[in-house]
């Protein structure tokens, strides 16, 4: 270690992965040090992977147990299956307090520096630990975020941690509602509907996208309905937006049409499970004191690193194009606006700069704050010429461009963004197929 620093590494998050990335430093010969203001062992542990899997098996059990008549097939005889809420629960909780003690002593026997806090950056190889005491810098040849992640509620839901709720909360399992929606149908969404419904609840399962596990491989996604849904006393809602939930007795839920946004029904339950996924625990991190941007949903990027589109929304785009322009920025359309020729393509990105004018260095051209950024593509195309179609409002980082006077199509697919201080530049790839 460089003399200069306090430690080879610093890690700020004692979770699964800063744990793991603890451990190898170590078998490296790196001194290093963890920050951990919360539990160890982060998400995973504490209110993720083990407890939801302990709850599982656990309700499984009771499951497996209450079904008579295969039982019976099997010359078995059962009666009078019951549960005890709290033991249950209890069973989770213990599995998890052995192993976060697990995990902690594995850190010390290893040497690992164990700083409890909040860690934050406060510069380059440099770190800002808070504790009870006061706070204190730290430094470090390289640090590492680690921090995890937390549940995402979308707006217009409201969640009071007892009668709507996300799985940091439902891992508790504090109740066993009667009747209850569950937002979302991911792996979340689907784990709580089996432990819900083995347990004795009805379960109300609303989906944005028309179809159920929209992120899911599509033949898991039909295996996963068949077993863990169509059996079970689950009413799965697709194509339907919560677009307002209000805790209480009931659990008010307006649902809308997920296309048109207009409220079709309005949903009275005992209680809501918010299973609409996680997203990277990422603020009040500083980041930006290191050139890092946080977006809305957590994500990061660098200012000047490459962006790959296909891995974000339009809203978090418009998020890392506003630092290029230094004002609020809105994507109006996605599209190519010129011919080109044989041996380079100029493609031109739709945005608006609210209240303001871009930066003259970035865009020599802007009109009643309309911008025509100008977004250089790292590659050549070899057909020409063609004429590229272009949609207002397009929601995906695809194009289509036809060449002029032939059969053949070509599906042009943005792969990223190039982040600099004074330009935008686009990478493409090009797939050609008949027509």
């Amino acid at each position: 270690m460089s003399e200069q620093f306090d430690y080879d590494l610093v890690i700020i998050g004692a979770g699964v992965g800063g744990h793991g990335a603890a451990l190898h430093a170590v078998s490296c010969g790196l001194k290093t040090a963890i920050i951990e203001v919360g539990d160890m062992g982060g998400t995973c542990v504490n209110r993720g992977c083990i407890p939801s899997k302990a709850l599982l098996a656990a309700s499984g059990r009771v499951r497996e147990l209450r079904n008579a008549h295969h039982l019976k097939a099997m010359g078995i005889q059962v009666d009078n299956v019951n549960f005890d809420r709290a033991g249950v629960a209890a069973h989770a909780s213990n599995l998890v307090t052995k192993l976060r003690g697990d995990l902690t002593n594995s850190l010390t026997r290893l040497n690992v520096e164990v700083i409890r806090g909040y860690g934050k950056i406060a510069g380059t190889q440099k770190v800002s630990v808070t504790t009870p005491e006061g706070e204190k810098i730290i430094t470090a040849k390289d640090v590492m975020i680690s921090s995890g992640s937390i549940p995402f509620v979308p707006p217009g839901i409201e969640v009071d941690g007892k009668t709507v709720f996300t799985s940091d909360d439902a891992i508790k399992l504090e109740t066993i509602p009667q009747w209850i929606a569950i937002i979302g149908s991911g792996y979340i969404g689907l784990e709580f509907s089996d432990v819900y419904t083995a347990l004795g609840s009805e379960v109300t399962m609303i989906e944005f996208f028309d179809q159920l596990m929209p992120g899911f491989d599509t033949d898991i996604a039909k295996l996963a309905k068949r077993i863990l849904i169509d059996p079970r006393d689950i009413d799965a809602r697709p194509s339907l937006l919560a677009k307002r939930i209000i805790p209480g007795s009931p659990v008010v839920i307006e649902l809308a049409d997920a296309k048109t946004k207009e409220v079709v029904e309005i949903l009275e339950v005992d209680a809501c499970l918010v299973a609409t996924g996680r997203i990277p625990d990422t603020k009040n991190l500083n980041l930006e004191a290191v050139g890092v941007l946080a977006l809305h949903h957590g994500r990061t990027v660098h200012e000047t690193a490459t962006v790959h589109l296909a891995d974000f929304s339009l809203h978090e785009l418009e998020e890392i194009l506003q630092p290029v322009f230094d004002h609020e920025v809105i994507i109006l359309a996605v599209g190519i606006l010129t011919d080109f020729g044989g041996f380079g393509i100029v493609l031109f990105f739709g945005i608006e700069v609210i209240e303001s004018q871009a930066d003259d260095r970035l865009c020599a051209g802007h009109q009643q704050g309309r911008v025509d950024a100008h977004i250089e593509v790292i590659f050549h195309v070899r057909h020409a010429p063609v004429r590229p179609l272009m949609e207002p409002g397009f929601e995906t980082a695809g194009f289509v461009i036809k060449p002029f006077g032939t059969g053949e199509a070509y599906e042009l697919e943005a792969e990223s963004l190039r982040l600099s201080a004074y330009h935008v530049q686009m990478s493409l790839k090009l797939q050609v197929q008949e027509v």
